[in-house]
């Protein structure tokens, strides 16, 4: 899968939002960040991908690309 870095598709936001938030799931299992902190960091990761909160953009992507599919 080739990522355009500056303009991402819609599947590919969707895949960095999954990935990301594993991440951090992984991170709070392995006890290196807390769990109040994982809003946090998923509006962080948001803002540095320049797309919003994971969680917020998750259902505006999915309404993306079954648009696109129509």
């Amino acid at each position: 899968m080739k990522i355009n870095l500056l303009q991402p598709t819609p599947q590919q936001r969707r895949y960095i939002y999954f990935v990301a938030l594993a991440a951090l799931a992984v991170l709070v299992s392995y006890h290196l960040v807390s769990s109040d902190q994982v809003p946090l960091w998923a509006d962080l990761v948001g803002a540095v991908l320049g797309m919003g909160a994971p969680a917020v953009a998750i259902p505006a992507v999915n309404q993306k690309i079954n648009e696109a599919k129509q």
